[in-house]
């Protein structure tokens, strides 16, 4: 799934940026912002998502746990696991001075 252009480059940044890249500065940005957990997702709603993990929640929206959607375990608790945050850094073949 594409990361949505919701993000623009500061001001400081003079040069107009492609799409691509608007749509890679959203991908870093949406991973370096924590996810405010509700207390219980709404009866009906779609299951609240911290990082790589789905809360498990009961018929009336309480919590159970949380499954990881990439390994398919399950942990119990209320307590959402520890969000991580980042991403992959870039290719080793680009100058440092780039990236500043």
């Amino acid at each position: 799934m594409l990361t949505p252009l919701r993000k623009s480059a500061a001001p400081i940044v003079a040069t107009k940026l492609y799409p691509h890249q608007k749509q890679a500065l959203s991908f870093l940005l949406d991973r370096e912002t924590l996810v405010e957990v509700p207390e219980r997702d709404p009866p009906g709603s779609k299951a609240t998502m911290v990082a790589l993990w789905e809360r498990i929640s009961d018929t009336y929206g309480r919590p159970k746990g949380w499954r990881s959607v990439v390994t398919d375990l399950q942990i119990d608790g209320v307590r959402p696991p520890p969000q991580a945050r980042g991403c992959v850094p870039p290719s080793p073949r680009i100058s440092p001075s780039v990236l500043y």
